[in-house]
């Protein structure tokens, strides 16, 4: 009997619909046109905005299950555009980016909770040029169907970074606080 319950038992599950507990949790595939990660900082005391223009992530999570999910997140950083061609240029230079060494940065999550039906906070490492650091992002999630829509947004230090080196890392020249805001739309892969 219990060989046959190995058999039969999945099969149930996927006739009905139910995704068992042992099974991973679904991937899904993020639209680039319809989603974002951007970024705001305040330079000379103006508020300045700007946005990762190439970025990819690995994304597999169940919302019934949200401790088993996996997301892995590379972010292009010579990308980086703020609508200003020479700070654009200065963003890839040693002093920030510095994207001749770094080119990519990264974010793993090792973990995520659920705050509500909705709402949920991931764990996770973010490395930005050779300094990684635990961060916690709160997010936001709806999913219809096989459509899902997510967004969090997150401050770090840019210092913790190693990120404004030299002149720029006075606050009074560039605050410190980054606000990093993350959109994201993706479709579940069958």
């Amino acid at each position: 009997m219990a060989k046959w319950s190995v058999i039969l038992l999945p099969l149930f599950f996927a006739i009905i619909g139910i995704r068992p507990l042992w099974a991973d949790a679904p991937r899904w595939a993020v639209d680039p046109e319809k989603s974002a990660l951007s970024f705001v900082f305040v330079q000379g005391g103006d508020v300045q905005e700007g946005r990762f223009e190439k970025f990819s992530a690995d994304i597999e999570f169940d919302p019934m299950r949200p401790a088993a999910g996996k997301v892995s997140v590379k972010i292009d950083m010579s990308s980086a555009e703020t609508g200003d061609s020479i700070r654009d240029a200065a963003l890839r230079q040693a002093e920030w980016f510095n994207v001749n060494a770094f080119s990519t940065a990264g974010l793993k999550v090792t973990s995520t909770r659920a705050i509500t039906a909705s709402e949920y906070v991931a764990d996770a490492t973010l490395t930005i040029r050779d300094r990684t650091h635990t961060i916690s992002l709160p997010f936001v999630l709806s999913i219809s169907g096989a459509d899902a829509e997510m967004k969090g947004e997150l401050v770090i230090d840019r210092i913790d970074f190693d990120v404004g080196k030299g002149m720029f890392a006075a606050p009074t020249v560039v605050a410190l606080e980054v606000r990093i805001s993350v959109h994201i739309r993706a479709t579940r892969i069958p």
